[in-house]
């Protein structure tokens, strides 16, 4: 049923954007519609990926892989291993799962859950951000104590703080990484997606990611709710909700598998102010996916709230370099 209506989906997205004069290729054209009509796609999808890591992490990865229910997980600990052994086996030794790793995990909670109904929330932040990122600004460039130049800048009036974070941002480019002083902000939001939008928010891995639970609510892109086929997509997925529910009766977490990449996600997302401009310049462009932009549209906002100062050029790539062209005319 899910691949059935993938492919009906996809012809259909096709047409529309074909009616629509969309601007780019046929290529690209395409491309948008496979981007959204994957959305009814089972998790279960065969993919391919690739993977750098190091004899540490592989070591942690195999025990986490170990202490998975799933088939799956077991082959595939049991293929990175074998290969891993036979380059380096003095370095891939701690391979198995101890009590830790399996019960680490596994800590629940009895109350029943409540939903956030916001896509987008900022949970937790430090106090007085633009103060903060400015006293570790000027610590580096001082012969003071941390001590006097926190009481230094708490002392500036509001000019005074904005005259320097202007001098800060002047010959900032888009591709330029912030300075280290922006790392002692942090932020936390919880936030809500689909699957489909979530496989993009974990690629950031600067970030602390701490996943939450799958929901049986689920995401549909505008371009499908312009397809008057909204009933064929809640009786798909309605259908996945029953059998994920079936299936995990058989075996915790093989549920997953037959949800789709509609499905909500909830999650913390963690990061310092240096790591959110570099996720603001990727995911607020025009370029971008569109649900993941609309997440990171958001995040900048709140984060301009809370540092209007150090968060003043929070912005995709395409508006930093319209607002660059238009101060330089």
């Amino acid at each position: 049923e899910q691949n059935n209506l993938y492919f009906a989906l996809y012809d259909k997205a096709v047409s529309i954007l074909n009616i629509a004069d969309y601007d780019d290729s046929r290529k690209l054209l395409e491309g948008r519609a496979k981007e959204d009509a994957r959305y009814v796609l089972a998790l279960a999808t065969e993919t391919q990926m690739g993977m750098t890591i190091n004899a540490r992490n592989l070591e942690r990865l195999l025990r986490r892989l170990d202490s998975l229910p799933l088939a799956e997980a077991a082959e595939l600990k049991q293929q990175l291993e074998a290969r891993a052994r036979k380059i380096a086996p003095s370095l891939v030794r701690f391979t198995e799962a101890g009590k830790y790793e399996r019960e680490v995990y596994s800590v629940e909670m009895e109350s029943q859950p409540v939903r956030n109904s916001k896509s987008v929330s900022l949970v937790e932040f430090c106090e007085n951000p633009d103060e903060r990122i400015l006293t570790a600004l000027l610590y580096s460039r001082s012969d003071c104590s941390y001590r006097q130049v926190r009481e230094i800048v708490a002392n500036m009036n509001s000019s005074e703080l904005a005259e320097i974070f202007e001098q800060v941002f002047k010959n900032l480019c888009s591709y330029h990484s912030l300075p280290r002083a922006f790392e002692v902000a942090s932020f936390t939001f919880e936030l809500s997606m689909s699957s489909s939008c979530f496989a993009q928010v974990k690629r950031h891995r600067m970030a602390s990611i701490f996943f939450g639970r799958r929901a049986s609510e689920y995401v549909v892109p505008p371009l499908l709710l312009k397809l008057n086929m909204d009933d064929a997509i809640s009786e798909v997925i309605r259908h996945s909700n029953l059998l994920s529910v079936a299936l995990d009766k058989h075996l915790p977490g093989l549920g997953d598998y037959i949800l789709t990449n509609a499905h909500r996600v909830t999650l913390l997302f963690k990061a310092n102010l240096r790591e959110l401009y570099h996720f603001s310049r990727l995911r607020s462009d025009e370029h971008a996916q569109w649900e993941i932009r609309e997440l990171s549209e958001q995040m900048d906002l709140l984060l301009l709230e809370k540092a209007p100062l150090a968060a003043a050029k929070l912005m995709g790539k395409h508006e930093f370099q319209r607002e660059k062209d238009t101060f330089t005319n």
